[in-house]
This record gives C-alpha cells, structure tokens and sequence, in this order.
C-alpha cells in the first residue's frame, strides 16, 4: 500500500558540491523518477577532511598501486569524472555544514521524509530522526579511517567471485542498519578499479529503486525482502607493508592471465545428451553430455534446438575466428548427437547471439540478442529454418541481452537481463508482458526483478516442472 500520493521529501548531505559522476547519475534518477525530490541539502563547504583525499605517507604504495590500476583498466564512462551537482539541486535549500545543532535545525524546517548521505557516516549520524524514515548511507564506500576504498577491494584481492553492495539505514552511532536496498555483483579478480566502476554505476540506481519501493508498497513491506543489520566494521586503507603483498598478488595473478590469453585460445563450444535431467536434476553434471567439435576456423555458442515435425534444427551463434563479431546458423541434429553443416541464417553489421526460436499461430519467430544495437528484435521465418525477415523491433534503445519469451494462460512473459548505466548486462533481470508476442510490451512495475549476477541472465528455454 502506498504511504503517499505527493513525492517523498528528500534531503541529501554531500562533502561538496563537486561530486563523482556516479553520484551525479544518482541524483538525476532520484530527480527523474517522479516518486520523491530533492528539496534540502547539507554540503561541507570546506571539504578540508573530505572522503576520498589521500591518506598519509605510509600509504604511498597503496596510492601509487590505485592510480596505476586505475590508468591500466579505466574505462568509460567513469564513475569517478568530477562533476557539478548544483543544477540537481536547483529546488533545494542549500545550507552550509556546520555543528551537530545548525545542521540539525537545517533539515527540520524541511519536513523531510529521508536523508541521503553520500560519504563519511559521522557527517549524518545526528541526523537519524530528523527525517520519517532516517538517514540512508552506502557503507562499502567508506573506509574505517574514513578514506574511500574502491567499492569490492576486499573481494578483488581475495580473488572472490562476487561481492555484495547495499544501501542502509544509518545508526545513531554512524554503523549500518538495516538495508534498504541489496544487489550482488561480479568481482573482477585482477583488478579493483574495474569492480569498483562497474559497481559503483550499478549502486547510483539504489536509493531511487530504494524511494520508488517506499512510495509503492509502505515502510513495512518495503523492507520484508531485505535482511536486517550490516556490518559493524569497515575495512581499513592497507599500509605499504600489506599493499606489497597485495601488489604482488594481483600482479602474479595477471600475469598469469596474460600467458594463459598468449598461450590459449577462449572459445565457447557445445554438448548434448538424448534425455532431459530427472527429477532434481540428478546426473545432469557435465560428465552426461557429449561434446559436439567446433570447426577448426570458428566455435559455436547460445544453441537452442526445436523440432519441426521428425527434424531437429540446432540453432547456433557461430563466431568465426578473427571476425569481430558473431552471426547465426542453424544445423540439424542428428539422435545420435552428430550434426550438418552449419547453414547462415541471419547477419548483420553489428554481433548477433542467442537464436531464441519459438512458434506462435503456425509461424516460426525468432528474437536474436541484438546488445550491439540496443534493440530487442523480432524476425519471422520466411522458408524455416533458412531464412528470416525482420517483423519489428519489441524494445528500443535498451542494453538487453538473452531476451526469453514464453507464453502462460494467454499471458506473454519476456525475461532478459538489462545493463543499468555504465554497469554490467549479467546482474539485473527485468521482465516485460505483452498480450502477443507482437507485443507492445510493457515493463513489469517491479523491475528489476533481481540484481544478482549469481542468477539473473536467461540461459535457455523456460520449462515447467510440478
């Protein structure tokens, strides 16, 4: 039930109005989605101590390796490009921060509903009754000393496979409380500036999807979902002593990784078994399949077998070695496992994968992953399986991958993974309903239905189990 019609009344605490962009790209969605604005802000005008200025001379090494990693693995856009918040703050009541009481009586003549704090806790934890429902923080982003890690570091040094990032409520007594929003995102095990970005840009969506659930379901079924509590300690910036070791370990571990990519081709390749898994799935490891070779000049990937009449057609992305980019075959499929030669059936100027290939009122569709273009497609076969016309285009101007339709009780269900701005297409599966699979589709008012890289991105046909 929603606890208001008008917007929620937010106020934010910044150490600056010169903020990252990721921040920038925070409060743009806070300000664009409808459900809450912007209407006081605390900003330290001095900055003198601010989070993110650089800790002393023994941490040389760590500021050294930071700087270095980042140069290697930067990429765009940034999250850390300075930018000018004050044009999002138009609409707000700017007050300079002060002591614990003039801050304090800054924000009570606001009627504020939430508090964001962006930085150190200790600039806000006098704050948590000032606003209906208390001051919401990020606790990756703040060392114990109060110094800015990059957000995952921890993980990308232990070589970890993800890490866990959440926006909280904030404690009188500056720790975490409980978290008002939770994603799970991919580690990069070799460098922490790339977990950090890609991170980061995923986090800039939390407290809008955060206020969004406030205003739709209320205080209390908006927090039924997350786990109470967080962490009562942050890590520390390493010393030089711990960042050689650290260094020295992540080097090791890329450079491996350079002589594995000089030594070895990556490539994906495809397997088979003539029974689908039992109940539970029972036996359905790799050992049970049987692998199909990929020619010598090109690999396959994303097959997704249909049968028409006593044929089975295997369709494929088919990746030729030194292209740049991936087009989509089809084969037939033998009962013994073995195929035909691999026909092209739909190129294009830009890379094509997951031949998701269905049949509605006698009439064979296809939706490729079209990432490349930022469009979902539709095509329909003009002479199955060897040839396909584009019918229309489902989604625009969209970062989508692995789009997965499927029809229940008249309803048509689209399942398919989106990159949030600057983050990854793995992590965030939204869905669309369409009445066909003409659509038009909208999108499902609780997306995304998950932010989990763990397991978000379609991998196939759906199915049905009791």
């Amino acid at each position: 039930m929603a606890i208001t019609e008008a917007p929620l009344r937010v106020g934010v605490v910044l150490d600056h109005v010169v903020q990252p962009r990721w921040i920038e790209h925070a409060l743009r969605l806070i300000a664009e989605g409808g459900r809450a604005e912007i209407v006081a802000a605390l900003v330290d005008t001095s900055a003198a101590d601010a989070a993110g200025s650089w800790p002393s001379r023994r941490h040389a090494l760590y500021r050294l390796y930071t700087r270095l990693d980042r140069r290697i693995f930067r990429r765009q856009p940034d999250p850390a490009e300075a930018r000018d918040v004050s044009p999002l703050l138009n609409h707000a009541v700017i007050a300079p921060m002060s002591d614990d009481a003039a801050n304090r009586a800054a924000f009570d003549t606001a009627n504020l509903d939430v508090i964001l704090c962006f930085g150190a806790p200790r600039r806000a934890r006098r704050l948590v009754d000032a606003a209906r429902f208390g001051v919401w923080h990020f606790p990756d982003l703040i060392s114990a000393d109060e110094f800015e890690l990059p957000v995952g570091f921890a993980a990308t040094v232990a070589g970890r496979e993800v890490v866990t990032t959440t926006l909280n409520d904030l404690r009188a007594d500056g720790t975490p409380g409980r978290a008002r929003y939770t994603a799970v995102s991919a580690a990069n095990r070799y460098s922490p500036h790339y977990t950090d970005r890609r991170v980061k840009w995923k986090m800039a969506a939390f407290p809008a999807r955060a206020l969004e659930g406030l205003t739709r379901d209320g205080e209390a079924e908006a927090n039924l979902a997350t786990a109470p509590g967080g962490r009562t300690s942050a890590p520390s910036v390493p010393g030089n002593v711990r960042m050689l070791g650290i260094a020295a370990r992540l080097g090791w571990r890329l450079a491996g990784h350079a002589v594995r990519s000089a030594l070895y081709r990556s490539e994906w390749g495809l397997a088979w078994r003539a029974e689908p898994a039992g109940p539970g799935f029972d036996g359905a490891g790799p050992g049970t399949y049987t692998a199909i070779e990929n020619p010598p000049d090109r690999f396959w990937a994303d097959p997704l077998p249909v049968q028409d009449g006593e044929t089975t057609w295997l369709f494929v992305e088919e990746f030729p070695h030194g292209a740049d980019r991936a087009h989509l075959a089809v084969m037939e499929l033998g009962p013994d496992g073995r195929v035909g030669p691999a026909t092209t059936v739909l190129a294009q100027p830009y890379h094509l994968s997951y031949p998701y290939v269905f049949r509605w009122n006698d009439a064979w569709y296809m939706v490729p992953e079209t990432l490349a273009n930022r469009t979902v497609d539709l095509y329909r076969s003009t002479r199955f399986p060897f040839e396909w016309a584009h019918e229309r285009t489902l989604l625009h101007d969209v970062a989508a991958v692995d789009a997965t339709l499927f029809e229940q009780g008249g309803q048509w269900w689209m399942f398919t993974t989106i990159a949030p701005f600057g983050g990854s297409e793995n992590d965030e599966l939204h869905l669309f309903l369409a009445d066909t699979p003409l659509g038009p589709w909208r999108p499902h008012p609780r997306n995304p239905q998950t932010s989990d890289v763990r397991g978000s991105r379609p991998a196939g046909r759906i199915f049905l189990r009791d």
